[in-house]
């Protein structure tokens, strides 16, 4: 197979969502814009949308120093294979193993031309599917100071409510009485993004700049992971 080339200046033909123009040394790179985040008419003419199989991803277009590129990249492309990946179908299941878990179809075999493709009678199995969260995915903010400590573990409220064997409501309420008490602040985060607010309505519902505003967002988070013992998902830092 050929080499890939990695060249910066990739989408240099592409305009910035707020208009900037590219200063010596930046070059252009795509952003994903998820949902919540609002744009003006204008803003909305410089944006594209991309298409991977089902997915469709809202794009616009930011300038960053030359040297950062690759770096940015690898975190940019990490965001959206991590979505695709904890909302694919996943692999056909062909059979079961004593113990119950599924065999499924082996990733040496494409899916591409294969006729159990769109056999809804076969099921399909994603290990990373179907979790429910008090913290929604789209609640979770990361950005180029923050990651995820290991990416491969249950959320820390389906372990919690398995080993507790509590329903979603019931932890739900015990979540909140919890912070009401301790963080009122951290109290009112929780139940806001429990109603799919964009971030920046709960940046505002918390009186605080977006930027702060986000961090108290991963603080909330990563206090509900210590109130229920499971550190290994918690959002952290990342080492400079």
């Amino acid at each position: 197979m050929a080499n890939t080339v990695v060249t910066p200046y990739k989408y240099s033909t592409r305009t910035a969502v707020d208009g900037a123009t590219l200063e010596p040394g930046q070059v252009m790179v795509p952003c994903w814009l998820q949902d919540g985040y609002k744009l003006n008419a204008e803003e909305k003419k410089r944006c594209t949308f991309i298409r991977y199989g089902k997915f469709k991803f809202h794009i616009g277009f930011i300038p960053i120093r030359i040297e950062g590129y690759e770096t940015y990249m690898a975190g940019f492309n990490k965001e959206i294979n991590d979505y695709m990946k904890e909302r694919r179908e996943g692999r056909c299941i062909i059979g079961y193993k004593a113990n119950g878990e599924p065999i499924c179809c082996p990733k040496s075999k494409r899916c591409k031309g294969c006729e159990s493709r769109y056999d809804q009678r076969i099921k399909r199995y994603n290990l990373f599917k179907d979790r429910f969260d008090i913290l929604s995915l789209d609640y979770c903010y990361e950005d180029e100071e923050f990651d995820v400590a290991d990416e491969n573990v249950e959320s820390p409220e389906t372990i919690a409510c398995a080993s507790e064997d509590l329903t979603e409501e019931e932890l739900n309420t015990l979540v909140l009485a919890h912070f009401e008490q301790e963080n009122p602040r951290y109290a009112t985060i929780i139940k806001l993004s429990k109603q799919n607010l964009p971030i920046e309505e709960i940046c505002e519902a918390i009186k605080l700049k977006p930027s702060r505003g986000r961090e108290e967002i991963n603080n909330a988070y990563n206090a509900l992971c210590d109130y229920l013992n499971l550190g290994t998902y918690k959002i952290k830092k990342k080492s400079r």
